[in-house]
């Protein structure tokens, strides 16, 4: 997927951002570690400061986040369990991406799950 968003940077960033109401919507619902992935990628995803192979990822996670084809079921028991991996590994790749070019993040804590 890193590779389609290489590809398409703009249109995939623009998707993600029009998927927002269902970023809020299914973290609220779920909440804690699951809400501070979601947000740290978007804060990596929309920061001009960011390396464009740790937008990418950060792209390609929250993609994978709404997409409705996952590889386990969001409706099924632990539906979310691969979202919470693919994010887990997104934020961390981000992160070494950023400590390796010495980068901080601007947090901008845009996103509200309860708004």
């Amino acid at each position: 997927m890193v590779q389609r968003v290489k590809q398409f940077p703009d249109t995939l960033q623009a998707h993600v951002e029009k998927e927002l109401p269902k970023l809020k919507e299914t973290t609220a619902q779920i909440g804690g570690k699951l809400w501070d992935g979601v947000n740290y990628l978007w804060d990596a995803m929309k920061d001009p400061e960011v390396p464009q192979e740790a937008k990418f990822i950060a792209i390609a996670a929250l993609l994978y986040f709404v997409s409705p084809i996952d590889l386990i079921s969001d409706f099924l028991p632990g539906g979310y369990a691969d979202d919470g991996l693919v994010l887990a590994l997104a934020v961390k790749a981000v992160a070494d991406i950023l400590e390796h070019h010495e980068v901080s993040l601007n947090s901008t804590a845009a996103l509200n799950p309860g708004d």
